[in-house]
């Protein structure tokens, strides 16, 4: 569901404190669509956190049946799952679930553990890499355009009212989840964000919580890098805009119904967020675009920056003391945030219901 962020803005404070694709040997490997998921509670193992599975070997790939990788034209279509190259290995234990759960656990795939086995041994240690590698953001185009940023009967900050223009862009359509932020961990032995270890927090699809303002551009720095893309976080502008998904005065991504009147509201994000994308996108395709997490921005924070802000891709004042963030969160009294209402907190601060999404420029 869609979120707002009310006691955002220059004074206000979240509660708790801080925390200062190559082929090889003939076959390509695949997997099923990413998605949100839950994990079984009866599935122990955890790829997608599990530093082991990060760099397991092959023998413990095939030992183990994460994923039952097949090649992409096996004859027996019954062959199993397949893993996707460049999906996040996390995805592999829905492969494995998807078996128990339909009573083909692993005794009865012990034949085809010791073929998937035999396979990977005959693979390149780089394409065994290759296929485990992080699979890039699923983007929603944001088309360029005008539309009216603020709101009249909003916060202070919000106003004045003022059109801009936003060239084409492209936006994550789901906040980074903690299986993917796991795989960024592993590469580049980062350490950890608060709140890592704490069980509210573990579930993969879940969206990463904890990182800084700087944790948040290293990783979009680190996901250009693998993939040759530029990414970065969008800008304030940007993530309005796409907030709006092209319709204009609406108050919330999903229109003009308050959030306490959307089914289930009340029950919903017990002492932590949820993960990414239970309810409809709206209309840019875009998922939780005002609830679940703050998600930082790329801009300085200024309360006053409406009053001389450029017509066209505003990119925020070029200093400042925090940095801009929008949406609403699990933590708060109020978690559906309006689609111009905007929150910052310094940049170096690390809470438990901060997140982000990626961008990149067309």
């Amino acid at each position: 569901m869609p979120a707002n962020r009310e006691d955002g803005g220059i004074g206000g404070e979240c509660i708790g404190g801080p925390s200062n694709g190559s082929e090889e040997s003939g076959y390509r490997l695949h997997a099923a669509e990413h998605q949100p998921f839950r994990y079984d509670q009866g599935d122990q193992a955890n790829p997608a956190v599990d530093g082991e599975w990060a760099r397991a070997s092959p023998e413990k790939f095939g030992e183990h049946d994460r994923g039952h990788a097949r090649q992409e034209n096996h004859p027996d279509p019954d062959h199993g799952p397949m893993l996707t190259q460049g999906q996040p290995f996390a995805d592999c234990g829905l492969c494995y679930a998807a078996r128990r759960r339909s009573g083909r656990g692993p005794g009865s795939m012990a034949s085809r553990a010791r073929e998937m086995s035999e396979t990977a041994r005959q693979l390149e240690a780089s394409a065994i890499r290759v296929a485990w590698q992080f699979a890039e953001p699923r983007l929603a185009a944001i088309p360029e355009g005008w539309f009216t940023m603020g709101c009249a009967n909003g916060r202070d900050d919000e106003r004045p009212v003022h059109r801009v223009w936003v060239d084409r862009f492209e936006l994550c359509i789901y906040q980074l989840t903690r299986a993917e932020y796991a795989y960024f961990l592993r590469e580049t032995r980062r350490a950890a964000p608060p709140f890592w270890d704490d069980p509210a927090f573990q579930q993969p699809q879940q969206p990463v919580v904890g990182p800084s303002w700087f944790d948040a551009t290293t990783f979009c720095e680190w996901l250009s890098n693998i993939t040759a893309r530029n990414y970065r976080l969008p800008t304030e502008g940007e993530w309005e805009r796409a907030a709006r998904g092209g319709v204009e005065g609406d108050l919330y991504s999903w229109g003009n119904t308050a959030p306490e009147e959307l089914p289930g509201y009340a029950s919903r994000w017990r002492n932590a967020p949820e993960p990414v994308g239970l309810d409809a996108p709206n209309a840019y395709g875009l998922f939780n675009m005002g609830d679940n997490v703050h998600e930082w921005c790329a801009d300085w924070y200024d309360a006053h920056y409406y009053e001389r802000s450029p017509e066209r891709n505003p990119q925020g004042p070029e200093h400042g003391s925090r940095r801009a963030s929008r949406g609403g969160a699990w933590r708060h009294h109020v978690k559906a945030s309006r689609c111009a209402a905007r929150s910052s907190i310094p940049p170096e601060f690390k809470y438990a219901d901060y997140g982000f999404r990626v961008a990149r420029s067309l």
